[in-house]
């Protein structure tokens, strides 16, 4: 598929504005999506599959950098990588079956959902889950589930979890998060480039203009912090939920 020069420019200020969401506050593919498939024209699963190349840009680079800077994963963390793997497969292939108004719907409520858990997080509820020790890896293989099949919103879901069910560390849940959605991405890019579904014209864009927003949102997360941003994210959030679920 060729773009236009105004399209490319466009793609890659989603992209920018996404890698900055993503770092500051999470969820920045739900914008990318929807800008691919309505926006450019995309096909929503030739959309979907090719921001994964981004993606997988983006948290390798951020896994790299939490472990030259000293990080240290937990010793679950290779359990949790082999069952968020597992998971992600599971829904690399329902991803396949997804017509685009399902898809589009069901980005839609999970806009919604991500908008509820900035406002209102969940960490206090889950955290009075007992057996913990069990529930977290379910709960991997089951975001690993919804990382092979929409992977928008991924990062605020595994955060949430991972400080309510094992530690309150931000920095440690950051690299397990960047660490598992790398893993899970490299095996699930597989089968959609064995299955044609990438277009690596459109994931170049994405890739620059990812980075590029990742490095401003670092640096933006440290030196102004991020409660006006979340605000913002909530409205666009919502803004954008209601035009895909109802327009």
């Amino acid at each position: 598929m060729e773009y236009t020069i105004f399209e490319i420019l466009g793609a890659f200020a989603i992209t920018f504005f996404a890698g900055v969401i993503n770092v500051m506050a999470g969820g920045g593919s739900l914008f990318v999506l929807p800008f691919l498939i309505d926006g450019l024209g995309v096909h929503h699963l030739v959309a979907n599959c090719t921001n994964r190349v981004a993606i997988l840009a983006q948290c390798s680079t951020a896994s790299y950098e939490f472990k030259r800077r000293g990080v240290e994963w937990p010793k679950p963390t290779i359990q949790w990588i082999v069952l968020s793997i597992g998971g992600a497969i599971i829904g690399a292939v329902l991803t396949l079956y997804i017509d685009k108004s399902s898809f589009m719907r069901l980005l839609g409520i999970v806009m919604i959902l991500a908008a509820g858990i900035t406002v209102f997080p969940m960490d206090k509820t889950i955290s009075m889950v007992k057996n913990k020790q069990y529930v977290l890896p379910i709960c991997m293989f089951f975001i690993g589930i919804y990382g092979g099949l929409i992977q928008a919103g991924t990062g605020l879901l595994m955060l949430t979890i991972y400080q309510s069910l094992y530690s309150r560390d931000l920095i440690q849940a950051n690299a397990v998060k960047v660490l598992l959605v790398s893993a899970y991405t490299c095996i699930v890019l597989v089968i959609f480039i064995y299955q044609g579904l990438v277009d690596w014209q459109l994931a170049g864009i994405l890739i620059v203009g990812n980075i590029m927003g990742s490095f401003v949102g670092s640096y933006l997360a440290i030196t102004k912090g991020s409660p006006l941003l979340r605000k913002v994210l909530v409205f666009a959030l919502i803004a954008m939920a209601i035009k895909l679920l109802f327009f």
